[in-house]
């Protein structure tokens, strides 16, 4: 039988993007991923990587498609997304900086995202991450976005009391089409984001349960689980997480995850003093960091915060119900970092007695990321608790009462009117949260007016718990509608709760849901958006999907569109590839994204529509696309009727130029393809891409006269090819050359003058310097001088001047820099081992950096020396007998340069190790023998016994492992004394209860 084990890695090079802090990108757009070798072990050097491949796959498509994306550089750096890969934060948490651009050929979709990093020796250092980036065509104005909270993902087996196990299943080795791998009301809800496809969702946390079992559970014990690959011991956590990951595989949709309380427990030993797990730690190894913002295109951004933010100890499990419920000692809201102490309720004066100087910690980035985003027409918090509910009583960070009868605990978390004031400050439109599986809905005033913050708490994806019959909450999601910059709308419907308080309702998951008012939710079975095939896709040429909407919703304007509206349902649908030139059409719907895999045996269309609001509960609205075989096949080739370079200028002086492009097809298929080249290149070396009518390209770089070429193509199978097209343009300047570099070496970080000409007289897109392929941040440029710092990761070796005309290069060197060498103290008895000598500009390549210790004339040579990377050295020291005291560090490159760390490394004399005596009991007097090591001139022993000693008469060191002495135990105590021996360098050791008198 296959096992399944438990993944708790599923983060370790790609740290971004990830499938929980995924990345939206435009189709020829730049973006920088971010790459640890180190998998966080920063006291490790940081290995040198030369070059970097990256590529994308289809996610979850049935015939996938992979394509490369083009590095254009990459560089050493600091994480920007990560606040914990700081360089505040980790000093030494250094990561390489890889940027890309996504090509026209990429189409629009999610993608699982591969990075491969060439290492020194030549081997590959790959790591994936799904779900990690979503392209897109453009960034829209008018857009939606989707919020899941309080997922919980368990099976029956952790069932606890007064839990529903509706629509819950055992966890399943294989996918099922009706029950997903276990988790039905999660697979549901996924295929319904998967149809309805806003353009991103947010999930706000909750994801497991883990509070059945506080150590590992033999999930063999139960017999849905006695013949499967979970026929073992887990922990209830994990073995939720790992479910609920891969029941996320499934989602079409990317997704931006921040954790809840259930994510952020803490496990000790069964004595509750030593930390076994705290899984807000664990949270990073699958998901990403635990806060974190993200942009939608320029305009809106998002700032997710973790409100789990108490200590593991505060965070800890213990049984709240022996023996059948954990819980933590603290699981309300909090954000700590100097923010304000909880106290229940809102007003202006205790608000503004909050002081934002004494912020630190995660508030204290909040703030900043809020401020640093304040040109964004939009901005939108994430967490899992809310700090406003009901009129600002913040009941969310408040005590929460568990058990009837006993007192309430759990919360008066700090933070609360902090999080509110920087909301109201800095013009935040909208605070989504979950937690307590329930809709609410309150708002209060923009500081500055002009506005208000929306506070929306969102029901649950899960069913409730308790009472089943009577339940005014319901499993559900909220979409949010975005128009220029606002809120349009994020309720479904306007009604009243139980007590007769408003509440803007979240979306159902469920058909027949009676949303404000009360369910039965046993009877809820069918989605609210379903899907059909007749048959299903992948080996028939005409396809049928009927997509059946439930949700009516209400009308957000007089005679507009309504809540329940579904505005651009989504298939995919692969078909298999024809022939004889005949291709697909579609009905009630339109393409919007074609590829065809990899074997070019099918194409995969993406199918768009919309779907009305159902006019009632039993008049659900329904819409069926029809994806066929044409009825006779396209043999007529696309024809271009214009094609200009720069709107047919005559002359540039960029390389980075506009095609502008029209073409059509009369032949019924459909224009779909177009393939560019530069005349010099081999036409197989271009990819066919979307036809567009403007798209950016890049000439070589060189001045003179330059031709483009294009072709067309139509959606006919095998598709019609166009004649060959071009355009010409000239390039004006002349390649950059080098006449001085000021000066001609320098540290990392320094600052170094390049003089020269032909530079241009502003830096343009494709400019840039690099040092030995490393890019550096430029501070200025002109035609003749270029002012740049010599970036961390470079060394010695090639400078390079790069300009739309040309390159030019110069020798140039990176002088060494010693920052820190571990371990810094060694024994004076062997060899030690420098397993991390970190600094910069190390020479990485040619003949090794020598390296060796010194003491005024004391010199000891380094061997086994091994240039990791420019920041980091590894190698060997013979200090055995070597003088005591502090010795410097030297570095010396190749080309001469180098530095000292001076009083870097202690070496000392170990202390004397006891290991006998001979004999070891005595009535009277007598020489005894001591056993052991480190024995040096000049040590004393002793015999002591309590408060009593019995100093050493005669004592002979005879060799490092051999001593001699005499102990005068006249009238001594009997009994058992410890022997004590000490060097004159101060050092000792003892041999416990050793001697008897």
């Amino acid at each position: 039988m296959k096992k399944f084990p438990i993944n708790r890695d599923r983060i370790r090079q790609v740290i971004y993007p990830t499938m929980g802090y995924p990345l939206i990108a435009k189709c020829g757009e730049q973006f920088t991923l971010e790459f640890d070798p180190r998998n966080q072990g920063w006291s490790k050097a940081l290995p040198r990587i030369t070059d970097f491949q990256v590529s994308v796959t289809t996610t979850n498509s049935t015939y996938p498609r992979t394509r490369s994306l083009s590095v254009e550089d990459f560089t050493v750096g600091f994480s920007t997304h990560w606040p914990e890969y700081s360089q505040g934060a980790q000093p030494r948490a250094y990561v390489y900086l890889v940027t890309v651009e996504v090509p026209k050929t990429v189409p629009m979709h999610l993608y699982d995202l591969t990075v491969a990093g060439k290492q020194a020796d030549g081997s590959w250092l790959t790591d994936s991450q799904p779900h990690a980036l979503q392209v897109v065509n453009e960034y829209k104005t008018d857009f939606t976005f989707a919020q899941l909270t309080d997922i919980h993902v368990w099976g029956p087996e952790a069932a606890y009391v007064g839990s529903n196990t509706h629509e819950r299943n055992w966890r399943r080795q294989e996918y099922s089409e009706t029950d997903g791998y276990g988790a039905t009301y999660y697979h549901k809800a996924i295929q319904q984001m998967n149809r309805a496809k806003p353009d991103f969702l947010v999930y706000t946390g909750d994801y497991d349960f883990g509070l059945t079992w506080l150590y590992e559970q033999n999930y063999a014990d139960f017999d849905a689980y006695k013949n499967s690959p979970w026929s073992d011991k887990y922990y209830e956590t994990w073995f939720e997480l790992d479910w609920f990951y891969t029941e996320t595989l499934k989602l079409d949709v990317p997704v931006f995850m921040v954790p809840g309380n259930h994510d952020g427990w803490a496990r000790y030993d069964q004595l509750n003093v030593g930390l076994e797990e705290d899984y807000l730690d664990s949270w990073r190894n699958l998901f990403g960091p635990r806060y974190f913002s993200f942009d939608y295109g320029s305009d809106y951004h998002f700032t997710a915060i973790n409100s789990m933010d108490w200590t593991p100890a505060q965070r800890s499990l213990h049984w709240a119900i022996p023996d059948a419920l954990l819980g933590p000692h603290e699981w309300q809201g909090q954000v700590t970092g100097g923010g304000d102490p909880f106290e229940a309720g809102w007003t202006q004066e205790r608000e503004s007695a909050v002081d934002e100087d004494d912020f630190t910690g995660q508030l204290l980035w909040v703030k900043l990321d809020l401020e640093a985003h304040a040109s964004a027409k939009m901005r939108t918090v994430l967490m899992h608790h809310d700090p406003w509910k009901r009129d600002g009583s913040g009941s969310m960070f408040d005590h929460m009462p568990v058990i009837p009868g006993l007192l309430p605990w759990g919360g008066k978390g700090a933070g609360r009117l902090s999080l509110i004031k920087l909301a109201r400050e800095n013009n935040v439109s909208l605070v989504l949260s979950g937690h307590d599986h329930s809709d609410c809905y309150g708002s209060v005033g923009w500081e500055a007016g002009g506005g208000e913050v929306k506070f929306a708490n969102t029901t649950s994806t899960q069913f409730q718990d308790g009472d089943r019959q009577n339940r005014w909450e319901f499993p559900g999601y909220r979409l949010i509608r975005v128009r220029d910059g606002e809120v349009e709308n994020c309720f479904y419907l306007l009604a009243n709760d139980e007590s007769g308080a408003p509440l803007q309702y979240s979306w159902p998951f469920y058909a027949g849901t009676n949303v404000g008012g009360p369910n039965d939710l046993e009877d809820l079975v069918d989605p609210a958006i379903g899907t059909a095939w007749s048959p299903r896709p992948g080996s028939v040429e005409s396809v049928e999907c009927t997509i059946t909407n439930h949700l009516a919703g209400y009308e957000l304007t007089p005679g507009g569109g309504w809540s329940g509206d579904l505005d651009g349902v989504f298939v995919e649908i692969p078909m298999p590839y024809l022939s004889g030139g005949y291709y697909y059409t579609v009905t009630n719907g339109m393409f919007t994204g074609v590829f065809d895999n990899e074997a070019a045996d099918h194409r995969t269309f993406g199918v768009t529509t919309d779907v009305s609001h159902a006019a009632g509960v039993a008049a659900p609205a329904m819409k069926t696309i029809t994806v066929e075989k044409s009825e006779t096949p396209d043999t007529q080739a696309p024809v271009c009727n214009s094609f200009q370079i720069d709107d047919g200028a005559a002359t540039t002086g960029e390389a980075h130029v506009i095609l502008t492009i029209d073409a059509v097809d009369l032949g019924g298929s459909g224009l779909q393809d177009m393939k560019i080249w530069n005349e010099g290149d081999p036409e197989d070396s271009a990819e066919w891409q979307r036809y567009e009518v403007s798209t950016d390209w890049e000439l070589r770089h060189r001045a003179g006269k330059h031709t483009v070429n294009v072709r067309f193509r139509d959606g006919s199978m095998p598709g019609n090819v166009s004649n060959i097209y071009s355009a010409t343009i000239t390039m004006v300047g002349t390649a950059p050359t080098i006449a001085t570099v000021t000066p001609g070496a320098a540290h990392v970080g320094d600052r170094v003058l390049i003089d020269g000409t032909c530079f241009g007289d502003r830096r343009t897109k494709e400019a840039r310097v690099l040092f030995n392929e490393i890019s550096a941040d430029v501070v200025s440029w002109s035609d003749t001088r270029i002012a740049c710092t010599v970036p961390y990761g470079a060394c010695t070796g090639e400078l390079t001047v790069l300009t739309d005309a040309g390159g030019v290069s110069a020798e140039f060197h990176v002088m060494p820099m010693i920052e820190r060498i571990d371990p810094d103290h060694g024994y004076n008895t062997g060899r030690i081992r420098f397993d991390n000598l970190e600094g910069t500009g190390f020479f990485a390549d040619g003949t090794p950096s020598t390296v060796k210790l010194t003491d005024g004339p004391v010199a000891i040579a380094a061997i086994n020396v091994d240039v990791v990377s420019p920041q980091s050295i590894t190698c060997d020291f013979d200090i055995k007998g070597a003088a005591a005291g502090y010795y410097s560090v030297v570095v010396q490159n190749d080309d001469g340069h180098s530095d000292m760390l001076a009083g870097a490394l202690v070496i000392d004399c170990p202390p004397p190790y006891l290991a006998g005596i001979t004999p070891d009991g005595s009535v009277n007097t007598g020489t005894v023998d001591l056993a052991g090591d480190n024995f040096r001139e000049g040590m004393r022993a002793w015999l002591i016994k309590d408060t009593v000693e019995i100093e050493a008469e005669n004592v002979a060191v005879l060799s490092s492992t051999h001593a001699t002495c005499i102990f005068d135990t006249k009238g001594a105590g009997e009994g058992t004394w410890d022997v004590y021996a000490r060097n004159k360098d101060g050092k000792a050791g003892i041999l416990p209860q050793g001697f008897t008198v």
